[in-house]
């Protein structure tokens, strides 16, 4: 590379890699459940497979408060809507679900 060369890493790319995620475009956001024993690691300490705040020196330095600014938006998301489904969902995978309404 030459000196003063200009570098892009296409980070949305690295989160389609089939090396690093079974089936990378399917819709599981379970998968990121089984890493670490449910507890995801946002900071790249452990291994950097999904980097939505940057990592190492150059992460973000609000990301702590971005999760919070987060579970609060979810909270109030449940909250104040009614939620319904717009088709039928299969609960089958989760037993905790069954025979509640």
């Amino acid at each position: 590379m030459p000196n003063n060369a200009t570098v892009n890493f296409m980070v949305a790319e690295i989160g389609w890699d089939p090396e690093v995620w079974e089936d990378p475009i399917a819709f599981e956001p379970e998968r990121f459940l089984e890493i670490g024993g449910g507890e995801f690691d946002f900071t790249g300490i452990k291994e950097i497979r999904m980097i939505p705040f940057g990592g190492g020196r150059r992460m973000c330095p609000g990301y702590t408060l971005d999760m919070l600014h987060l579970e609060y938006f979810m909270a109030n998301l449940v909250w104040n809507f009614k939620w319904e489904t717009a088709w039928e969902v299969d609960l089958w995978k989760k037993p905790e679900f069954q025979g509640q309404s």
